[in-house]
Parts: structure tokens; C-alpha cells; sequence
């Protein structure tokens, strides 16, 4: 009579006949009475976070992601920010006065020609607007000292004794107050200057000048900048508050003045430009 024998697999032929995927399916034992599981037994997968597979340094994506809507570690990525305030341009110097300019007198004093300059409003010459201004409106107040060397020149010709060149200094002291106005766009600025006694003294020419000078009013508005550039604009109105030029000619008894009364109108443009500012 023949026998039929039933052979029962080994555990482990089970273990060598199953794929790795089978391992992760398995359900997680419970843990025992002890309250232990087995550590070593298979875990789960972890949720997945799509996000991780963005490349944050190039930001690009892999298909089926899309990117974030920022990414504030993008390199070369351009950004837009709020208008900064201009801290480069308040670095920018004044601009300062190169020279000296005034009127002329020519006059016959009956023993001599004499050509000389005409000290009006005591010398100080006309406002320059580009003196000591910057191209920003801004709230300050200036005091400043200007001495011209020999500023003022004088010729005198009596045909019998050598010629006389001479040249006279004039010491300028310049007070100004500038205040800005609405949101700091535009400003208004007040100068006066003060000098130093100008005279001539000859045996037949005496000319006396004063000290006082003229008072002028400066607008400005700025109409356009950035962090390294700016452009304004305004008028300047110098008005005739200064000395009057009086003089004397001893020889021919007579006396004269030189009234000063003209009023000025200065349009002017200021533009400031460069890297690091000018």
C-alpha cells in the first residue's frame, strides 16, 4: 500500500521567499503584557512632505510640484522694497564759491584817472546760490567766514608820479537759515552777509563803502531722486538791503553816491550724481 507523505515548510524557507516589499506590509506586533514592543520589528513609512522635493537654492521643482509662492533664499532673484531714504546724499559736500565779482567805477578826480571796483553792499558782491548749498532741501542754519585776498583792486594815474596798483582784502561773514517745507520736498532759505570797512584814501579821492550786505531769498524743490542721485530746481531774489558806495573829490569839491537798489533774480538747477555721491 503505497504511503503519501505531506512535507510542511520551514521557517526558514518562508524567510528566503519573501521580497522586501512584503516586509514593509507587515502589520506592527502588539505589544505584549509587559507593555514592550519589539524596536526591531517593521515600521510604518512616514508621511511624505511633497515640499522636500523643491531645490530651495535654485528654486526649481520636480514634475508634478509646484513652487512656493516665496522663497526668501532664492539667489539672484530680484526684490522689490520701499524707497530708501536718501543717507548717501546727505554725505554729499557743499558746494562752495570759487571767485570773486563785483561792479567798476572809472572816473576823472581833475588831478588823476583812477579805475577801481565798486564795493556795493559793502563788498560782498552778489549772492551766489551755488555757494554752500546742497542739492537737498534741509533744515539747518550756516555761519561762515569767507576772506578774499586782495579781492577788490584799485588804479590811479596822475601822469607825474609812478602808477599805484593796490588791492584790498574783504572779510565776509554769511549767515543763512534754511527751513523745509510740506513733506520735505522743497525749502526756503534766508542769507545776510556782513563785511569788513572797505575806503580809499587819496589827496583827491575818498570812497567809503559800508559793511552791510545784500539779503536774499532762495526757493527750492526737488524734483526727482534716488540713493545715488538727485535733481532740484528753484529762484533766488536778492534784494537791496546793503551799503551804498558814498565818495568824495577833495579837489573839485564835490561829493557823489553810488546807490545800491538793484534787485536780482536768480534761476538756478543743482543736480548731485555719482557712485559714492558727489
Amino acid at each position: 500500500m503505497p504511503v503519501q507523505a505531506e512535507l510542511q515548510p520551514t521557517e526558514s524557507d518562508l524567510e528566503g521567499s519573501r521580497s522586501p516589499s512584503d516586509t514593509f506590509q507587515q502589520p506592527r506586533p502588539p505589544a505584549d503584557e509587559g507593555g514592550e514592543t519589539d524596536d526591531f520589528a517593521p515600521q510604518p513609512l512616514a508621511d511624505f512632505n511633497p515640499d522636500s522635493l523643491i531645490d530651495s537654492d535654485n528654486n526649481q521643482t520636480f514634475p508634478g510640484q509646484s513652487a512656493p509662492e516665496s522663497n526668501q533664499f532664492a539667489r539672484n532673484e530680484p526684490t522689490m522694497s520701499a524707497p530708501r531714504s536718501p543717507v548717501r546724499l546727505t554725505r554729499a559736500p557743499s558746494m562752495f564759491g570759487d571767485f570773486f565779482s563785483g561792479g567798476n567805477m572809472v572816473m576823472d578826480t581833475g588831478t588823476s584817472f583812477i579805475d577801481a571796483d565798486l564795493p556795493l553792499a559793502g563788498g560782498s558782491r552778489r549772492v551766489k546760490i551755488g555757494e554752500n548749498n546742497h542739492v537737498l532741501p534741509m533744515d539747518r542754519m550756516v555761519l561762515a567766514h569767507n576772506h578774499f585776498h586782495n579781492a577788490l583792486t584799485l588804479f590811479r594815474a596822475d601822469g607825474i608820479s609812478p602808477n599805484v596798483v593796490e588791492g584790498a582784502n574783504i572779510d565776509r561773514f554769511t549767515f543763512a537759515l534754511e527751513k523745509t517745507l510740506g513733506a520735505k520736498n522743497a525749502s526756503i532759505e534766508i542769507r545776510s552777509h556782513l563785511t569788513s570797512d572797505y575806503d580809499i584814501g587819496f589827496s583827491d579821492l575818498n570812497v567809503e563803502g559800508g559793511s552791510a550786505g545784500n539779503l536774499a531769498l532762495i526757493l527750492k524743490l526737488l524734483l526727482w531722486r534716488n540713493d545715488t542721485a538727485a535733481i532740484s530746481a528753484g529762484l533766488g531774489l536778492e534784494l537791496p538791503t546793503g551799503s551804498d558806495v558814498d565818495g568824495t573829490l577833495p579837489v573839485l569839491a564835490s561829493s557823489f553816491r553810488i546807490d545800491n537798489n538793484a534787485v536780482h533774480i536768480l534761476p538756478y538747477c543743482l543736480l548731485s550724481a555719482g557712485a559714492g555721491l558727489i
